[in-house]
């Protein structure tokens, strides 16, 4: 992709960002919440402006690791209405889901690669959040999940196929029709 298509998109996925931000803010439940939203926007456009006034792009937009963790603050700091709003369920329905998951997953299904690798595996309530953040469109594209999670492009793919494969493997235990007499009419 050129490099002026590239840096328009990283533009509009942090508008994108601003936006879902604005609203959080908006739903802040005091004023300490509200404040913290109204910093991390202030952040984000400080990086817009700043991509605005630079003509140098990075080729390699690779996340990184920074000293903040914005999928750990988005699951356990922010308010309960900004969860419901981020993940398209509330907090203790997300750790009822990942309870499940983990129990339905076991045998190394979440960590043989990394394992395989010699690194230490993600936790598996991050896998669940990144996959419900970008299916409940938060996130919209794995781009710009990858933008606003600060993680790698792969990692969005990775991490919201493996539940969701899961998810399908648990269809038949938690989806099911009636039994013959109720199913009839349906």
């Amino acid at each position: 992709m050129p490099r002026k298509l590239e840096k328009a998109q990283t533009l509009d996925d942090i508008d994108a960002v601003v936006k879902i931000s604005a609203c959080s803010c908006l739903l802040a439940s005091d004023a300490e919440d509200q404040e913290v939203e109204e910093e991390h926007i202030e952040d984000l456009l400080e990086v817009q402006v700043s991509l605005l006034l630079t003509g140098i792009f990075p080729h390699d937009a690779s996340a990184g690791r920074h000293d903040i963790d914005i999928l750990n603050t988005y699951i356990y700091e922010y308010p309960e209405t900004a969860f419901l709003t981020l993940f398209r369920m509330h907090r203790a329905s997300f750790w009822q889901l990942v309870k499940i998951l983990t129990q339905a997953g076991r045998g190394g299904y979440w960590d043989h690669r990394a394992i395989e690798r010699g690194a230490s595996p993600k936790l598996i309530y991050q896998h669940i959040a990144v996959a419900l953040y970008m299916l409940g469109g938060g996130g919209g594209t794995r781009e710009r999940t990858r933008i606003a999670l600060n993680i790698g492009f792969g990692t969005v793919w990775k991490y919201t196929w493996r539940t969701i494969e899961l998810l399908y493997r648990l269809l038949p235990e938690y989806v099911c029709w009636p039994h013959h007499p109720v199913n009839e009419p349906i």
